[in-house]
């Protein structure tokens, strides 16, 4: 239906917040003006994405389904506000609204009433997260291929406070913990990771896919023997796994004392160990069955629990590559925005650390992980 079908002065798109009542009534002008999603189908017409669409032998990045899925709401059928170039817009996340938008704009409307009209929940971090991830991570739909990094587009690095956050936010966060959204975030990031390495390796589709394998093990010098300080694999020799947020399932297993972390600390290890498709099938399957039932609102975890398991793991894991880093970062960042006792320049530095690939260092980034997880 588009999002003009939401813009109206007296739904969503008012000038000011209101103060009172479930929404804010600004969201609209807060999408339009400063969220980056409203600017997504102009990204498709840059240079950058022409030239990533050269490499690709497609034709006009604007015109390709393969951008477009992720940079606009796609749709089939669309009403007469529908607009191509209005990007990621309010049904691209909130679900398509024909069916839900009459019962939506009545007086008696609630929200369980929209969502039995096929309004996506999103107050459930889980399908919250889900939603985002789909482009912002991939799914079975939306691979992000290494061949599309090797054309040049930016890689991927998601976490779903954060993402928030920055966006910005165009909604009321009732009852809202950022630790909380991280948690969300990482296990449905988790659980995605297995199913995109379940399609890699399990079907045999295209393997190795090196888009599921950390960057770093391939991409660093040889001559400067960066190879060396990194930490001990039993797979010498191998690309490594990205596991990135299966490893941040170990901190929050960890954090709420769960009987399964260290079971799936052991299965962890073993798949970093494995180095054939017989043992990484069997072992994704094993990890996925004790993913699939942990949900971040049956967990009891206290940010002070989090940060705890945060610097137990970074002692006992110094040597974290650049794609962990940025996610162990995000996560300190989202635990100040509850605890707000990590000092302003520590948390900065944090983030220049994990800027650059080719100036990151594992051990200076650790040393500051903990500096700051001890500032009080």
């Amino acid at each position: 239906m588009g999002v003009g079908s939401c813009a109206a002065s007296s739904c969503h798109g008012g000038i000011t917040a209101k103060s009172t009542g479930p929404i804010l009534g600004n969201e609209f002008v807060t999408w339009y003006k400063h969220d980056r999603h409203a600017k997504s189908y102009i990204t498709l017409q840059s240079p950058e994405s022409k030239r990533i669409a050269f490499h690709l032998g497609l034709g006009k990045p604007h015109e390709e389904k393969l951008c477009l899925e992720c940079h606009t709401t796609q749709a089939s059928n669309t009403g007469e506000r529908y607009r191509l170039d209005d990007g990621v817009g309010c049904e691209s996340c909130h679900g398509a609204s024909e069916k839900w938008l009459p019962a939506h704009t009545a007086q008696d409307a609630t929200h369980e009433s929209n969502v039995a009209h096929g309004l996506v929940d999103l107050k459930n971090l889980s399908t919250r997260s889900s939603v985002c991830a789909s482009c912002h991570f991939g799914d079975k739909d939306k691979v992000i291929t290494h061949r599309l990094y090797g054309a040049g587009h930016p890689r991927i690095s998601f976490e779903l406070d954060t993402y928030e956050a920055v966006m910005p936010r165009h909604w009321k966060n009732i009852s809202y913990r950022a630790s909380q959204g991280w948690v969300a975030g990482q296990l449905t990031l988790a659980s995605k990771n297995i199913e995109l390495l379940q399609r890699h390796i399990g079907t045999h589709e295209i393997f190795p896919e090196f888009s599921q394998f950390t960057c770093f093990s391939c991409h660093q010098s040889i001559t400067q023997k960066g190879y060396m300080t990194r930490p001990r694999s039993d797979a010498v020799g191998y690309p490594r796994i990205n596991a990135t947020h299966l490893e941040t399932v170990t901190l929050i297993l960890q954090a709420a004392n769960h009987p399964k972390y260290n079971q799936w600390q052991e299965l962890l290890a073993a798949l970093h160990a494995s180095t054939t498709q017989d043992e990484r099938v069997a072992l994704l399957g094993k990890l996925l069955a004790l993913l699939v039932p942990l949900r971040a609102s049956d967990l009891s975890i206290t940010p002070q629990a989090l940060r705890s398991s945060l610097r137990v793991y970074i002692k006992e894991h110094p040597g974290f590559d650049l794609q962990l880093a940025e996610q162990l970062v995000m996560a300190a960042a989202s635990l100040n925005q509850e605890t707000k006792d990590i000092n302003a320049a520590d948390l900065k530095k944090l983030y220049a650390l994990v800027k650059n690939a080719e100036s990151y260092n594992p051990g200076r980034t650790a040393e500051a992980l903990l500096k700051a997880l001890d500032s009080k």
